[in-house]
């Protein structure tokens, strides 16, 4: 079988869905039922071999052109344009492939194809908080959603909840939708203080001496609930437990970083931005305890990375996130402030409680593989292709 995967969310920085799309490219390769990877990168199909380095531009010159990347996005239909652009160059590279592969695409929203076609739908939270999101991209999959779900073969999901909402919202036929789960890399595993020395080091951390957050600064994450929370608890914990975010800027997040920045200047508070790959899981495991009370998820893979860490985990109870955690950490009501705080003394202070929840933590975790989720995909491919 040859499939075609579109690989436009590997791009820096590596998001839930870049995470994704690099796990099957890795998986799909290794997976002997498929003979070939051609991947969709800009305006060109390319094999996955050649596919690396257009993915992977230095650092420099990220820097350049970031900011420009930032103004064209801010342009009115822009959104659309782009989609427009990708969308007759995926016709010219792919039109010959109708027949002969099976398009899947990760992120969302198909491109236009004749042949057998796959989506993954990550989440509806467009539809549900719509002022989380920028607007033009709220109206795009407004508009291109209902369409990608009529035109596609099948439809992957990340969750059990999200597939739920598929049937129960939009009316998609039950049938026409599997729930594959992602998984969590082998990297993120329990570390010793000895073993996250050198990483946590470079960034002045403690081994087991701070609470993490990792997530994008948007509002989607509720990192103001959990500032807010955190600023609450006793001042000997907001010393012992200096509260620590790993992630990239998102949209809507100005106001949210003048709220850090004062905080940082207290030393209560420690901006990390976005992390190396090879840095973020010690920081992980260098965690004493971990934090994401985020108002909807169709997965989760922080908290699921942090229970395959060690480390024990507060989340909101309510969306994916219920499937990801189970009773293996706190679960609390993302809109309860004083909920969160309750949850959060608990997570610092109760060390019966932290000894349970990091076996549990790493026992539920391990029931998630990157493995399991590409085989999964693979069969639903020989499924939908008969």
């Amino acid at each position: 079988m040859r499939v075609i995967l579109n690989i436009a969310s590997l791009k820096y920085p590596l998001t839930g869905i870049g995470h994704y799309t690099q796990a099957l490219l890795s998986g799909l390769h290794e997976d002997e039922r498929i003979a070939e990877v051609l991947c969709f990168a800009g305006s060109k199909l390319v094999r996955l071999s050649d596919a690396t380095s257009l993915l992977s531009p230095s650092v420099a010159r990220r820097q350049k052109t970031d900011g420009l990347r930032r103004f064209v996005r801010g342009l009115p239909g822009a959104y659309q344009l782009r989609s427009r652009m990708g969308n007759v160059f995926f016709h010219r590279a792919c039109r010959r492939l109708v027949g002969k592969a099976l398009y899947h695409e990760t992120n969302f929203i198909l491109r236009p194809f004749d042949g057998i076609s796959l989506t993954t739908v990550h989440d509806l939270s467009p539809m549900h908080y719509p002022r989380y999101h920028p607007p033009e991209r709220v109206r795009y999959l407004e508009n291109e959603l209902p369409k990608t779900l009529a035109r596609a073969t099948h439809i992957i999901t990340d969750s059990q909840f999200v597939r739920g909402e598929l049937i129960s919202l939009l009316g998609v036929a039950a049938e026409r939708i599997t729930a594959i789960p992602l998984g969590v890399g082998s990297q993120y595993r329990p570390r010793g203080a000895e073993e996250t020395r050198k990483i946590l080091d470079f960034y002045h951390l403690r081994h087991g001496q701070y609470l993490l957050a990792v997530a994008t600064l948007e509002p989607r994450k509720n990192l103001p609930g959990l500032i807010t929370a955190y600023t609450r608890l006793p001042v000997f914990l907001r010393k012992r437990f200096p509260l620590v975010l790993v992630g990239g800027r998102g949209w809507k997040s100005f106001k949210l970083e003048e709220t850090i920045s004062c905080l940082e200047v207290k030393g209560e508070i420690r901006r990390l931005g976005y992390l190396p790959a090879e840095h973020l899981p010690c920081v992980y495991s260098g965690a004493g305890a971990f934090a994401f009370p985020s108002f909807y998820e169709g997965f989760g893979l922080p908290p699921l990375e942090a229970m395959a860490s060690g480390v024990p985990v507060l989340t909101a109870g309510n969306t994916a996130l219920v499937e990801v955690v189970g009773d293996a950490g706190i679960l609390v009501e993302a809109k309860d402030n004083d909920a969160i705080l309750v949850g959060l003394e608990r997570l610092l202070m109760d060390e019966e409680f932290r000894r349970t929840a990091r076996q549990k933590g790493i026992e539920q975790s391990s029931r998630f593989t990157w493995k399991h989720c590409v085989e999964q995909t693979v069969s639903t491919y020989y499924n939908v292709s008969g």
